[in-house]
């Protein structure tokens, strides 16, 4: 043991001084190696990060940890900023407060750590309840009488589904359950109602008549007066209502509207004015049409109600015999009053108001194919066997060739737009009012078309304390082109000329005859002939006559009125007014030789005609009004004075040698 300490001893001491430093040395740098990789196993990170995009916590994990990421940009592209503040946390801990909330999740593998998408479970698919039948709702509307009320709207709150009540009262429409439904009843001159149906077997409603609408103004003649203080038949249209409808002219908005007023359209070619009638017609030989009053100023052309209908503030309908003794015999078919606005005291107002309509065919008339056009014209004589039929062509055949449908070729979706800006305001003594509107609409035959331009310009004044002055002017121009299809309509007998043009569309042949059979085999294609080919007696087709008929009508009309209020005293009031107005209008029709109707033999024709009329008049009157304890005197005496002129110019030719001049 001795020796053993000894020979120790010795050792150690034959060891040198310099290989001790060498053994202390690599001791510490090992220890330093423990202690770093003991560290990277454990690494403690700290943040104080306020608002930040969820990369920068990323930057600061890799910064700190050393670790890597792996990730798209597109998966944090719609993440929230972080906030994050921790202190020597691990990185497990700061990566689950980075992604709390998120749809992220995280895999830590070796050094890197894989970010992706949360995977969210699919629910399992729920079996569809089995459809609701549909559920008849009847039912019957009585007045406060017990009289049932015919033209009733019924319609289901929330939805499209609606019908009208029949002469009975009665009613029947089809919903699609039984849950929640609620009726709207509504009609002229009763309150409108609602009734929820429930479990009723039979909807039973009385209407009550409307009479919060006596404290009205209502504009009668010459003077505008309390509804609850008439004793005749008057109609008023609610402009609110009308200015929503997607129509050219307040006329073509009264339909339906106002109880006894009746609005037809002829043909319903674009730009085509209404016909109205009041209370039915009252000759069978005259005009049934009614006195229009614009402003206080009477006339009888139509055209000048081809008002802007944001323009319009008011219209009112005198339909019994009690008109006549304001405006004559003139109102012997009813009056329309029509007041348009003006300014009212306020800073400038700009309205602007548009919209675009489309307008589809409706329905078609079913029309026979190839096969049972020449089956029926077969039946009718054999010599069409030989028209239509040989050794290499049989019936049968014809139940592959193809049909041509004319209406498909002449019709087409009418599109419509107006556009509507105006400015109005004004102070105590001065208001004004300028608008000014453009209106456009196809027709549903091709080529034909309807253009209006309007301008309005109204301006109040008072001069002093007892005097006020106004003017309004108004100019319109509208252009109407297209194919006329009523008969009769432009067609100008002197010329012989007829028109036919439904008669073509519907009656000229699906398919050519074998004759029309060109070189390489191939059958002539009507819709690129004037005529068929081999039958020159027969009509010009139909789409010929619609490409080259040129019809066309262009109007400028041009109105103005003024008016002075003099008051004399407060009871006494002295009103002078004035107006005058201009009808420019001009016509014109080409046809070509190869558009002529089926009885035209005069080759290619036109005519032009020019029209000129103007007009003025004046209404003078002086009013006293008295409010005597509970009643009203009113006496009103007064003057009127009118006059118009009116001139026409035309030609017309026929057998026109050069149709490429057309008809100038």
């Amino acid at each position: 043991m001795i020796f053993s300490v000894i020979d120790k001893a010795l050792l150690i001491r034959r060891l040198s001084p310099q290989f001790l430093k060498i053994m202390k040395l690599t001791a510490i740098l090992l220890t330093i190696a423990f202690l770093q990789v003991h560290a990277k196993s454990f690494p403690q990170i700290t943040l104080s990060l306020k608002n930040v995009p969820v990369e920068k916590v990323f930057y600061e994990i890799e910064r700190q940890a050393g670790y890597g990421f792996l990730y798209t940009r597109a998966m944090l592209s719609d993440l929230p900023s972080v906030t994050i503040k921790v202190k020597n946390a691990p990185v497990k801990e700061v990566l689950n407060q980075c992604f709390r909330g998120q749809p992220m999740e995280y895999s830590i593998e070796s050094n890197m750590i894989v970010v992706k998408r949360k995977t969210i479970a699919k629910p399992s698919p729920i079996a569809s309840p089995d459809p609701v039948p549909p559920v008849e709702i009847r039912g019957r509307v009585l007045n406060a009488s017990g009289e049932p009320i015919q033209n009733v709207s019924v319609s289901i709150v929330g939805s499209q589904t609606g019908t009208a009540t029949n002469t009975d009262g009665r009613f029947a429409l089809t919903a699609p359950d039984n849950k929640n439904i609620v009726l709207e009843f509504s009609s002229v001159g009763y309150q409108t109602k609602r009734v929820t149906v429930g479990n009723q077997p039979e909807v039973n409603v009385v209407l009550e008549q409307d009479v919060s609408g006596l404290d009205d103004v209502v504009v009668v003649g010459y003077e505008s007066v309390k509804r609850s203080d008439l004793t005749g038949s008057v109609g008023t249209l609610k402009m609110g209502d009308v200015s929503k409808a997607p129509v050219s002219s307040f006329v073509e908005a009264m339909a339906g509207r106002i109880a006894g007023v009746q609005v037809s359209s002829a043909e319903g070619t674009p730009g085509e004015l209404p016909d109205i009638i009041i209370r039915g017609p009252g000759s069978a030989t005259q005009g049934n049409g009614p006195l229009y009053v614009i402003d206080g100023f009477p006339t009888e052309d139509a055209d000048q109600t081809r008002l802007n209908i944001d323009d319009i503030e008011s219209v009112s309908v005198l339909k019994d015999a009690s008109a006549t003794a304001i405006y004559g015999s003139r109102a012997a078919n009813g009056v329309i009053v029509i007041e348009t606005k003006r300014g009212k005291i306020s800073k400038p107002v700009v309205s602007y108001n548009a919209f675009l309509g489309y307008q589809p065919v409706p329905k078609m008339i079913p029309m026979m194919d190839a096969y049972e056009y020449v089956k029926l014209e077969s039946e009718f004589s054999s010599q069409y066997d030989q028209l239509y039929m040989d050794s290499t062509m049989t019936l049968e055949d014809y139940k592959n060739v193809k049909s041509i449908d004319w209406q498909e070729l002449v019709f087409r979706p009418a599109i419509t737009q107006s556009h509507s800006i105006a400015v109005r305001g004004g102070s105590a003594k001065t208001k004004y009012s300028l608008s000014g509107s453009i209106y456009k609409k196809n027709g549903m035959i091709i080529h034909s078309d309807y253009n209006r331009v309007q301008g309005r310009l109204a301006l109040d004044q008072e001069v002093t304390k007892n005097i006020t002055v106004g003017i309004t002017a108004d100019y319109n121009r509208f252009n109407t082109s297209g194919q006329q299809v009523s008969e009769g309509a432009m067609a100008y007998e002197n010329l012989g000329l007829r028109n036919f043009f439904f008669m073509q569309v519907w009656g000229f042949p699906p398919v050519a005859r074998l004759s029309d059979t060109l070189t390489d085999g191939q059958r002539v294609d009507l819709t690129e002939q004037e005529r068929d080919p081999s039958n020159e007696t027969s009509s010009v087709s139909p789409l010929t006559t619609a490409r080259n008929n040129k019809q066309s009508s262009a109007t400028a009309l041009f109105t103005t009125n003024m008016y002075m209020n003099y008051e004399i005293t407060k009871n006494l009031t002295l009103r002078l007014r004035g107006a005058f107005s201009s009808n420019s209008r001009e016509n014109d029709m080409f046809r070509p030789a190869r558009a002529a109707s089926l009885t035209n033999v005069n080759g290619t024709t036109a005519t032009y005609n020019t029209s000129n009329n103007k007009s003025w008049s004046t209404d003078n009157t002086l009013t006293w009004k008295k409010k005597i304890n509970a009643h009203h005197v009113d006496v009103m005496a007064g003057f009127s004075v009118a006059a118009n002129s009116s001139s026409s110019f035309g030609y017309a030719a026929r057998n026109i040698p050069v149709e490429a001049l057309g008809i100038y």
